[in-house]
């Protein structure tokens, strides 16, 4: 046929009109398929030639009237009408894309977006972007780029103020991008109601302080924009917020300023309070620092001790009594005080295996051996340590500790607990008066057991005699 030889031959322009011509043919024909893809050949060959975009159009055209689904057909069409500023035909073509690859169309929808933006595309950008969304999986990177895209359109003159709000808000809540949060921020700035900026920076702080690993500086920020919106309510439970978390030196701006507010709201018995601690904070503070510079151990040990029960922070509490419980211990040879300091810190670090082990040395070498074995079995209790050798030697250590209590069948309970986590342990070492079993320590665990002071201040004859095999008559 010569319309099948012109098709073939090396000339492009008759090679593209006889491509064409064969479409139309094989339509009349009834064989779409062929149609579609004759035509799509003779506009491919048109792509190449100079001047011959309005030919490429009407043949792209043809091929997705032939065939509604065809995405390539209009995804070329999409270009095509994009170049000639045509946004009005864009939207119902690139959902024909996004259908059949999704992918591919997000990647020429953000290709697009800032252009139809300039054409006063924005609704339709906007549905598009939500279509696309819509088709991606949630896990796909082109979902984070849309729901910017978004917000960025929505935020372009004339500002739609609430909904570009909730798209940065969607867009920091999901991804939890810094460098989205600060074109929020820059965002805010721009709304021009007051109330409205506030609320939204009220929602940013919010983000920040939960995202922070320490929010303290977060949360003074934002109790002092509170303090300057007159919301005085909300700054006082913020300073209060940042007055738990903060060391005690940092305390005392946030309790004076939550005193001022509280006289302005008419609460002078609440100002007096923290009137009181804002000058505690410094002042405890310095007298600490002076009593370590001074070598005053007993002002120090009983100041600390002071502190640890009127501190907030949990962790500050527990590092107050552990220093008290040092210098008790190390420095004024009060073993007995400092296991008590050392007890009250537990309710504030109940899974800290260095604070239980310590406690349990000293009441070790005070011979309080039924209190230790408590101590310990609370460590145990808690799952400090999840690797099986570090519990193996705290079940090693409960057993001394119980045996030394003539408890000797919850010894050899602990013993058989431990066998079963450390192999090497052998319960014959307990008849037999050889310890070496009870040597079989982690490296790790060891190591901190025996930095501890207790540890050192353990008479060696009593730790071999705590070893030491009871005797027949015994």
């Amino acid at each position: 046929m010569a319309l099948e030889r012109l098709a073939a031959c090396e000339d492009p322009k008759a090679r593209q009109g006889a491509k064409e011509r064969l479409g139309e043919i094989f339509e009349q024909a009834g064989n779409r398929s062929a149609a579609v893809e004759s035509w799509r050949s003779a506009a491919q060959l048109c792509e190449t030639s100079q001047g011959e975009q309005e030919r490429v159009r009407s043949l792209y055209e043809r091929v997705l009237e032939a065939a509604p689904d065809d995405g390539e057909a209009a995804r070329r069409l999409v270009i095509l009408y994009a170049d000639r500023e045509e946004w009005n035909k864009v939207p119902e073509l690139m959902g024909v894309v996004l259908r059949t690859d999704c992918e591919r169309g997000s990647e020429l929808l953000l290709r697009l977006a800032p252009r139809a933006l300039d054409g006063w595309l924005r609704d339709g950008l906007v549905a598009m972007i939500d279509e696309a969304i819509a088709w991606l999986r949630p896990s796909s990177a082109w979902v984070r780029e849309l729901q910017h895209a978004k917000a960025r359109a929505l935020a372009a003159p004339p500002t739609r103020y609430a909904e570009a709000c909730d798209a940065f808000r969607a867009l920091v809540d999901t991804f939890g991008s810094a460098d989205d949060a600060r074109e929020y921020e820059a965002f805010i700035a721009s709304i021009p109601d007051a109330d409205e900026r506030h609320g939204q920076r009220r929602f940013l702080y919010q983000w920040r302080a939960a995202r922070d690993a320490q929010p303290g500086a977060v949360l003074f920020a934002w109790a002092q924009e509170e303090e300057a919106h007159g919301a005085p309510e909300a700054a006082i439970a913020i300073y209060e917020r940042f007055v738990q978390i903060a060391q005690d030196r940092d305390r005392a701006p946030a309790a004076l300023r939550i005193a001022r507010m509280l006289v302005d709201l008419g609460r002078p018995v609440e100002a007096r309070g923290w009137l009181r601690r804002a000058t505690e904070f410094p002042v405890r503070v310095r007298l600490i620092e002076l009593y370590r510079c001074d070598t005053a151990w007993e002002p120090l040990a009983s100041i600390l001790s002071d502190a640890s029960t009127r501190s907030e922070d949990p962790r500050q509490r527990v590092a107050y009594l552990r220093e008290a419980a040092a210098v008790l211990q190390d420095k004024l040879g009060q073993p007995g005080a400092a296991a008590a300091a050392l007890e009250l810190a537990l309710p504030a670090a109940p899974r800290d295996t260095g604070l239980h082990v310590e406690l349990a040395g000293l009441l070790e070498s005070l011979g309080e051996w039924p209190r230790a074995a408590n101590v310990l079995r609370q460590c145990i209790a808690a799952c400090c340590e999840p690797s099986p050798k570090e519990r193996a030697i705290l079940y090693q250590r409960l057993a001394r500790a119980l045996r030394s209590a003539s408890d000797l069948e919850g010894a050899l309970a602990q013993l058989r607990a431990a066998a079963r986590l450390q192999p090497r342990i052998r319960r014959s070492s307990w008849t037999s008066g050889k310890s070496r079993s009870m040597r079989v320590v982690s490296t790790s665990l060891r190591a901190r057991i025996e930095r501890c002071s207790w540890y050192s201040a353990i008479p060696s004859r009593r730790v071999r005699q705590s070893h030491a095999p009871r005797s027949s008559s015994a």
